[in-house]
This record gives structure tokens, C-alpha cells and sequence, in this order.
């Protein structure tokens, strides 16, 4: 795996506010980040509409590999140098549920926590 891409709801706060925090981490496998609506995604990922990607975030390597929800994230926080480890724990069976539970919990509710935490789109998707 040498490449990751990652498709997040460019109209939501809290997933552009993540888009950014990932963005700011060093990372080992390089991680391209599209909103699941634009033309780009799509071209990239023919069958993403068929993904839900507006109920959580969609990850595809550059080998076809696809992941969602928690395995999304867990493969993202795999990419990263800092939070390799923790990702290599979250996917053990032990903690993988838990993490399942919290990410579900999170993508179910994020427009109303983007909301609350008065996270909102800038015109690029970043979060202000």
C-alpha cells in the first residue's frame, strides 16, 4: 500500500476538521483527500455512490482496497507515524469493537456535533 485516498463529506465541519487534522500529521503512506461529491472522487472511485459515502468516510488504496467507518479510520491512523501503534491496537479484536461503537457514534451524529461546535465549510471544504 503506498497510497491512500480518502473521500469525506466536504460539506460537513467535523469531517473537514478531521480532513485537516490528518492532513497535519507526518504521514508513512501518503493520504489524498477528496469530498465524496466532487467529480474527482467519483472518477477515482467509479462505484462510491454505491458506498453511502454520506454516512461514513470511504477510504480506497491505490491496490483497490476499499474501507469504511472504523476500518476507514483505522487504516488512516495506520498511515500515519505518530499513530501507527494506536491504529494496530484499535484493530485488534479487544478494541475493535470499541472503536466500531465510537465511529459509528461520530459519523451518525457529525452534523449536528459540526453544528454545536459551531464547526462549519469554508469555501474549500476546510473547517472554520
Amino acid at each position: 500500500m503506498n497510497t491512500l485516498y480518502a473521500f469525506y463529506d466536504g460539506e460537513c465541519g467535523l469531517c473537514s476538521a478531521g480532513r485537516n487534522w490528518l492532513s497535519n500529521q507526518p504521514q508513512l503512506v501518503p493520504i489524498h483527500f477528496l469530498p465524496y461529491q466532487s467529480e474527482e472522487a467519483r472518477q477515482l472511485c467509479p462505484e462510491l455512490p454505491n458506498l453511502n459515502p454520506d454516512r461514513e468516510i470511504v477510504v480506497l488504496s491505490d491496490g483497490g482496497e476499499i474501507y469504511q467507518g472504523d476500518a476507514a479510520w483505522i487504516t488512516l491512523l495506520w498511515a500515519t507515524a505518530h499513530w501507527r501503534s494506536i491504529a494496530i491496537d484499535l484493530s485488534k479484536p479487544g478494541w475493535r469493537g470499541m472503536a466500531r461503537k465510537v465511529i459509528e457514534a461520530i459519523s451518525e451524529n457529525r452534523l449536528s456535533l459540526s453544528k454545536w461546535l459551531g464547526m462549519r465549510r469554508a469555501p474549500r471544504g476546510d473547517a472554520i
